[in-house]
């Protein structure tokens, strides 16, 4: 079953956490691997910064969208105690 909606922008936010930086690309690959392309990842990203913006922030180089957690957003992952489940890649 695909993790969507709240549940993803969590997991999505300890990831960012642990990497410190990451693109949608990436972050597909641990979270959705069986997914075909990075829609439903992006979204999360999307929603994650307009509902709280103070948490992740996003810069672009090359191209490519590079999103990180804010000082904020590793203080509300901290908090949180929780751990992605990740379905491939950092177990």
């Amino acid at each position: 079953m695909a993790k969507v909606g709240a549940d993803l922008r969590g997991e999505v936010l300890l990831i960012l956490a642990q990497l410190r930086l990451a693109t949608p690309r990436q972050l597909k690959a641990l979270l959705l691997p069986h997914q075909q392309d990075t829609d439903h990842v992006r979204r999360a990203l999307r929603n994650l910064l307009e509902e709280s913006p103070a948490l992740v922030g996003r810069t672009h180089r090359a191209q490519q969208s590079y999103w990180h957690c804010t000082p904020a957003g590793l203080a509300e992952a901290a908090a949180s105690g929780g751990q992605p489940t990740l379905s491939a890649g950092l177990r």
